[in-house]
Formats: structure tokens, C-alpha cells, sequence
């Protein structure tokens, strides 16, 4: 008598999960987005000269207004950049050979 209960609720678990499974498959098989032949060849080893172009994002701040945020970026063996933005307007202010940004108290300068 156990036995046949056990084989019971097995059949029943398969039952409850035949029609998802069978969409899964179905969705995995027609419906999953395939990488396109540009995603492909685009996904191409780093060289060497790839790293020069690379950025770093160093002292984010933001002012204590909440009005600006400032930011520097630098790439290897390139000078840095800081840019302030102002997120009132979305006007950008772009200071070369500059880091390490830093707002008054009052948020003006």
C-alpha cells in the first residue's frame, strides 16, 4: 500500500509539472533571444591596446544643496578630466587636467 501511494504522488507531481516544463522548453527553444552575428563579433578577446581607452571614475560628490554633482575620469597615461554637472538643468561643465572634486558649504562654488 505504500508503494503504490508513493508511485501515486510521483505521477501526480509529474502531471502538476508536465505543462511548465513543456513551456520552458518550448520558450527555450523558439522564444530565447540568440545572440546576433554583430553581438558575436563584437564579443572579441581584450588586447593590449583596448586598456588605454579604458576610464576611471574617482571622487563622485554631490553638493550638500543637492543641486550639483562633480565628478573626475581618467584613463592610463592620459590627463584627468572633471566635470560638474547641474542636475537643476542638466548644464555640464568640463575642466581638463583636473581631479578631485569639492563644493562649498553653501553649494556656490
Amino acid at each position: 500500500m505504500i508503494a503504490a501511494r508513493s508511485h501515486t504522488t510521483a505521477s501526480a507531481l509529474l502531471r502538476r509539472l508536465a505543462r511548465p516544463l513543456l513551456l520552458l522548453a518550448v520558450w527555450a527553444a523558439l522564444g530565447a533571444p540568440a545572440p546576433t552575428a554583430a553581438q558575436e563579433a563584437a564579443r572579441r578577446p581584450l588586447q593590449i591596446e583596448d586598456y588605454r581607452l579604458w576610464r576611471s571614475i574617482d571622487g563622485a560628490t554631490i553638493s550638500d544643496d543637492g543641486a550639483w554633482v562633480a565628478w573626475s575620469w581618467s584613463r592610463l597615461r592620459a590627463e584627468d578630466t572633471l566635470v560638474v554637472r547641474s542636475l537643476n538643468d542638466g548644464r555640464e561643465h568640463v575642466v581638463a587636467r583636473a581631479s578631485s572634486p569639492e563644493f562649498s558649504d553653501d553649494g556656490r562654488w
